[in-house]
């Protein structure tokens, strides 16, 4: 019985303390994100800026899981579209935090006479700063797919992976949502925001294009990404674990073999 019981641990990498410890540096990051966005705001008197930097901390350990992930996966192509898929992920919760964080602030802050002027200056380098961020998760989300579709593979995004500390590999005990589909939304997102905007300036600059010109090249540019991005979406998007790491498969039937207990 001991034998299995070892054997059950070398497979789950070790102790089991050791599966659900906290990783060392997670009890540092509040601090050090909050004295880094302190510094920043010191430096730069932007609320934007200040913001972004302290939601770091909500991306930070999916990079640290990217990190991961490319020394333990030996498949080179799922690693590199897993990796490029995770740190898009942990690009998103910072936009998307820093973004709301910055709103909260900019609409306290308006509400004083006295930072009135600074009001629109800050509202411009948040949107910037966004659109910046969509536009670098957004192609972290393409490169990964375009590589996991070149290699015909399956992929899992989850957002619980950054928040574990993961012994062993393939990564077990996720979460039951793949936010890969949640990527490839934003990214469409972001791509059909880009193309409006690029039309729209080029109609602006051409005025000579007639109205029904530039509505019919937006619509048909706009239906092709859109027809495009859900198709690749569903060709790499995977219902389970196993699908995106079929290890867990032989993985899940040695467990199976170890804890049925043995018939007389």
């Amino acid at each position: 019985m001991n034998g299995d019981n070892s054997s059950i641990d070398h497979m789950r990498g070790g102790d089991e303390s050791e599966w659900v410890s906290e990783p060392l540096w997670r009890r540092y990051l509040w601090p050090l994100a909050g004295l880094a966005a302190l510094l920043v705001f010191e430096l730069t008197a932007s609320i934007a800026c200040s913001s972004f930097v302290l939601c770091i901390k909500f991306g930070i350990g999916d990079f640290f899981y990217a990190r991961w992930l490319q020394k333990h996966d030996p498949v080179h192509s799922r690693r590199h579209a897993c990796v490029l898929m995770q740190l898009a992920l942990g690009a998103f919760k910072i936009v998307m935090t820093g973004t709301i964080l910055s709103l909260i602030f900019l609409v306290v802050a308006s509400t004083q006479r006295q930072n009135q002027n600074h009001f629109g200056q800050a509202a411009i380098i948040t949107s910037i700063t966004a659109l910046i961020g969509f536009m670098i998760s957004s192609w972290l989300s393409l490169q990964g797919a375009f590589v996991a579709d070149k290699a015909k593979l399956k992929v899992w995004v989850d957002r619980s992976m950054g928040h574990k500390a993961l012994v062993e590999f393939p990564p077990q005990d996720l979460g039951t949502i793949n936010e890969v589909a949640s990527l490839m939304d934003a990214m469409l997102l972001a791509t059909t925001i880009f193309l409006i905007v690029a039309i729209v300036s080029i109609f602006l600059c051409l005025p000579m294009i007639p109205v029904p010109v530039v509505i019919f090249v937006l619509l048909f540019s706009g239906g092709y990404v859109c027809y495009v991005m859900n198709c690749l979406k569903h060709r790499i998007l995977a219902k389970t674990l196993e699908e995106c790491w079929p290890e867990l498969c032989e993985h899940n039937a040695i467990a199976s073999a170890i804890l049925t207990p043995p018939i007389d």
